[in-house]
């Protein structure tokens, strides 16, 4: 007798505040697309947190997308909500708006997680990632810290977010004192996904080595670390290896040929973009340019409703929607990532046949791009 894993309910909201955003980095997907930008208005999100309600076992919300959540007025009003009805929210944040007034803002909320993507360890790297100010971001965190403590809340807990690029790998070493120095209790370690017009040749995993996943560290005085997979060369793997060496990150790394697993519909996730549209993931909330490897892919949006027209519940019930799950929960795509004559210029379609969206060149589901 086979017994088969039950598909995961409905447990976490991703929620697009806005796509407005203080910062204007070179790597965003803001750079490539032809949409205007938008804010939720709050009929929207009263809309959603109406269904949301309704949801038994909903656990968790999660502040982000393709802009900066504290653009949005509304952004602390939307946390608390979200908290009355029992869940627990994160938020990510490039963290230059985080001035005091906003972090006492966010501590009030009862924002539980707060993960600032933090792309350098001094200031010369981090400026020419971000071209803004690392003092400043320095300072928002520190205060941020100083008012917790202050208030006697450990809440928001700090998560950084370091995306890796060939020419920031070097500084992996340094993260985990940088993650302890601002009291960080977990890092995140991503690859990054080029978007645009131009091919990019900054990115770590040309040569995909073993999986690396992550660290679960037992004493308090280290963060959590959350590795993807990176390049197979000695100039990416020296890095990570002075990383795993300190201790106790010492994990060994898997073969890469792990089927793909999506993270957002393998762990019951939704996302609901900022106009209420409602995708399966962050990644197709929105059509967009981007390349994997020396490949440009135009990748579609794929929406199945909105919020302001059915409830969530709805939604994740239809009958789309359910084939689509099923489809990405069994990994019923080819293995485009690990294929070096791929010609699939979009997600429409691919050399199987799969239906669209195909999903078999997403950087997520094959823990190269990693998000919370």
């Amino acid at each position: 007798m086979i017994f088969k894993p039950k598909p995961p309910p409905l447990t976490k909201i991703y929620v697009e505040p806005t796509t407005f955003c203080n910062l204007s980095c070179p790597m965003c997907m803001r750079h490539c697309w032809e949409e205007p930008g938008g804010a939720m208005t709050w009929d929207v999100f009263q809309r959603m947190m109406k269904s949301a309600r309704q949801i038994r076992t909903l656990k968790s919300f999660s502040f982000w997308g393709i802009g900066e959540p504290l653009m949005h007025p509304d952004i602390f009003r939307m946390i608390n909500a979200a908290k009355k009805i029992g869940a627990q929210t994160e938020m990510i944040s490039n963290g230059h708006l985080l001035t005091p007034e906003r972090s006492k803002d966010l501590i009030k909320s009862g924002l539980d997680v707060l993960i600032v993507s933090l792309e350098g360890t001094s200031p010369e790297s981090y400026a020419e990632s971000r071209q803004s100010d690392f003092h400043l971001l320095m300072e928002n965190i520190d205060a941020l810290n100083k008012l917790k403590a202050k208030a006697s809340c450990p809440n928001p807990k700090l998560g950084l977010e370091f995306v890796i690029t060939a020419k920031n790998i070097h500084e992996l070493p340094k993260l985990p004192e940088a993650a302890r120095r601002l009291n960080a209790v977990f890092l995140i370690i991503s690859n990054l996904l080029p978007y645009g017009d131009e091919p990019c040749e900054d990115i770590a995993y040309w040569l995909a080595t073993g999986d690396l996943n992550h660290c679960k560290v037992p004493v308090g005085h280290y963060p959590e670390l959350r590795l993807p997979r990176i390049d197979a060369r000695p100039q990416f793997t020296r890095p990570v290896e002075a990383l795993k060496n300190i201790p106790p990150y010492n994990k060994q790394a898997v073969e890469f040929n792990a089927p793909g697993f999506c993270p957002f519909v393998g762990r019951g996730g939704i996302a609901v973009r900022w106009d209420g549209s409602v995708a399966p993931c962050v990644p197709l909330m929105h059509s967009h340019r981007c390349w994997i490897h020396n490949r440009r892919k135009t990748v579609t949006q794929y929406h199945l409703g909105a919020v302001t027209d059915q409830g969530l519940d709805q939604i994740w019930r239809l009958k789309e929607y359910v084939d689509f799950r099923k489809r990405v929960l069994t990994w019923d795509f080819p293995p485009c990532i690990q294929c070096d004559c791929c010609l699939a210029e979009e997600n429409k379609e691919d050399c199987c046949g799969s239906a669209f969206p195909a999903c078999g060149d997403c950087l997520w589901a094959h823990n190269i791009v990693v998000c919370p």
